[in-house]
C-alpha cells in the first residue's frame, strides 16, 4: 500500500470516528456529577451482574470487516456513575502554554506522543490555562477538522549531527527537561537509556531539572461507559456489557464463541522495542493453556506474524492476528480482552496498559519504565503509597520463560478465582489513569519557571 493510499484509509477511518462521536453527543444521557470510587480489595465480595442489553447490537459475521461500520442501531451510552470523572479545578493563575510537537491525535497521529499532546493540552485547558499547539503542516492535514489553520513560520528542520547538537543544547540550557515517568527518568539517569546524550543527561545540574511526569490517557475518547465503538457499554458499576463486547469481537473474528475462554490481547506496534519474541510466547502459551490470542498491530517486525497469520493461525477458531493498524478495531479489543500484555523490552511510558485498565482489563507487562509505575502485581508486595495498587501480573526477565511464569498465573486466577477476578476487573476501571494528576505536576513545572509581571 503506498503512503497516499494510507492517508486516504487513515482519512476515511477518522471521519467514521466523528460521525460516531456526533452520534453519541446527539443521545448521552445527563444525570447529576458523582464522585469518584475508591478501588475495591481485591477479596471484596462480587455483587451479581445484571446481563447487558443487547437490544440494538448489530452482531458480525465473519469476514465482514465490522470494525468499519458501526457496533450497534444507535449509540447507547450509560450514565455518569460512580466511575465518572470529577471536573477539573481551575487553577488561580492561568498560564499561555504552548506545545511544539511533531504529531497531534487524531490529525497528525504515528505513536503515543499524538495522544499524549492532545491529551495533555485538553488537561490543561480544562483547568483554565490558554493552550496552543504548533505542529508542521502535513499535506494528510484533514482541513475539515480544523478550525482556525494558519501559518505561523516556515522552519528549517536540522537533520543528522546538526540535530544532535540542537537536542543537546536545548537539554542543557532549557530551564527544565521532563520525560513521561518516574522510572523512566531514573533509567535514563542512572541506567543507560540516555544512549547518545548519557554524557549530557549526566551532569549534575540536570539531575535538579529533570523531571519524570507519568501520562495518563483521554477519557473523551477512552471511556468505556460511552465509547460510541463498543457494542454495549460498561463500568464498574454496571460492568455486563464487557461479555457483549466479548462475544462480539469473537463473532466478528471468526473465533470460538466462548465466555469462559480467557482472552488474551496485544495491540503493538510490531518493532523490536515491543519484545517481539515475548508476544510470538505469549501467543503459543495461551494456546497451550486453552485460551484465546488476538493481535492487532503492524511494524517492520511483523512478517514473522505476518506468516503465522497466512498459514499455522488461518482460520484457528482460538486465535485471530491481524497485522494492520485501526483504533477503531483497537477500541473493540480493549473492551473484550481479558487480558492485555505489554512484554516491552523498554518503555517511556505506554498507554496500552492504561487503556486495559480503564476498559476493566487485567495488564500483564514486562516491569520496565511506566510500565513499572503503573501495573503492581497482584501476587506481589504491598503497592506503594499513592499508586494505582495491585492490578495486575508483572515479571522481570526477557526470556520466554520469564513471560508464561506470569501468564500461568494470570490464567490460573481467570479459571480457579472468577471471583477474585471479577473484583480485580471491577477495581481497574475504577482507578484514575486520566491526565488530571499529570496535569496537575505539569502545571507545577510550568509555574516553577514561569516569568510574571
Amino acid at each position: 500500500m503506498s503512503l497516499e493510499e494510507e492517508m486516504l484509509r487513515l482519512r476515511k477511518e477518522n471521519e467514521l470516528l466523528r460521525q460516531q462521536l456526533a452520534l453519541y453527543q446527539q443521545t448521552v444521557p445527563v444525570a447529576p456529577e458523582a464522585s469518584a470510587v475508591a478501588a475495591p480489595v481485591l477479596e471484596r465480595p462480587v455483587e451479581s451482574v445484571q446481563p447487558a442489553d443487547e437490544g440494538g447490537i448489530l452482531w458480525p459475521t465473519p469476514g465482514e470487516a465490522f470494525w468499519e461500520r458501526a457496533p450497534r442501531t444507535s449509540p447507547a451510552p450509560l450514565a455518569p456513575g460512580g466511575s465518572s470523572q470529577p471536573p477539573a479545578p481551575r487553577d488561580p493563575q492561568p498560564l499561555h502554554i504552548v506545545h511544539l510537537t511533531a504529531e497531534m491525535a487524531p490529525i497528525a497521529k504515528v505513536g503515543g506522543l499524538g495522544d499524549v499532546v492532545t491529551g495533555l493540552a485538553r488537561a490543561a485547558l480544562s483547568r483554565g490555562h490558554n493552550v496552543a499547539v504548533m505542529l508542521p503542516f502535513y499535506q494528510c492535514l484533514p482541513p475539515g477538522e480544523i478550525e482556525g489553520l494558519k501559518h505561523e513560520m516556515d522552519v528549517d528542520v536540522p537533520k543528522g549531527y546538526r540535530w544532535d547538537g540542537e537536542m543537546r543544547g536545548g537539554i542543557v540550557y532549557s530551564n527544565a527537561v521532563t520525560t513521561v515517568s518516574p522510572t523512566y527518568a531514573q533509567e535514563v539517569l542512572d541506567g543507560g537509556a540516555a544512549g547518545w546524550l548519557r554524557s549530557t543527561f549526566a551532569r549534575p545540574e540536570l539531575r535538579s531539572k529533570f523531571h519524570g511526569i507519568l501520562n495518563g490517557i483521554d477519557y473523551s475518547e477512552w471511556d468505556p461507559a460511552s465509547d460510541p465503538l463498543l457494542p454495549a457499554n460498561f463500568d464498574a458499576e454496571r460492568p455486563a456489557g464487557k461479555a457483549a463486547c466479548k462475544e462480539f469481537l469473537q463473532r466478528g473474528l471468526g473465533l470460538e464463541v466462548n465466555p469462559r475462554k480467557p482472552l488474551v490481547a496485544v495491540v503493538s506496534r510490531l518493532v523490536p522495542q515491543k519484545g517481539i519474541h515475548l508476544i510470538r510466547a505469549a501467543l503459543f502459551r495461551t494456546l497451550e493453556a486453552g485460551g484465546q490470542f488476538v493481535l492487532l498491530g503492524s511494524g517492520h517486525s511483523d512478517p514473522p506474524f505476518r506468516q503465522l497469520a497466512e498459514g499455522q493461525f488461518r482460520d484457528h477458531p482460538d486465535v485471530r492476528l491481524k497485522i494492520m493498524y485501526s483504533e477503531r478495531l483497537a477500541h473493540q479489543i480493549y473492551g473484550a480482552a481479558d487480558v492485555v500484555v505489554v512484554p516491552s523490552m523498554f518503555e517511556p511510558c505506554g498507554l496500552t496498559q492504561m487503556i486495559a485498565l480503564r476498559y476493566g482489563a487485567v495488564p500483564l507487562v514486562r516491569r520496565t519504565g511506566g510500565l513499572a509505575d503503573t501495573v503492581f502485581d497482584v501476587d506481589g508486595p504491598a503497592a506503594p503509597p499513592g499508586s494505582l495498587g495491585r492490578n495486575g501480573f508483572t515479571f522481570d526477565g526477557s526470556d520466554d520463560g520469564s513471560l508464561r511464569g506470569a501468564l500461568d498465573r494470570a490464567l490460573a486466577l481467570y479459571r480457579e478465582q472468577p471471583g477474585r477476578w471479577e473484583a480485580l476487573s471491577r477495581g481497574n476501571m475504577r482507578l484514575d489513569v486520566s491526565w488530571a494528576k499529570s496535569a496537575q505536576s505539569y502545571v507545577d513545572v510550568y509555574n516553577s519557571i514561569a516569568v510574571r509581571n
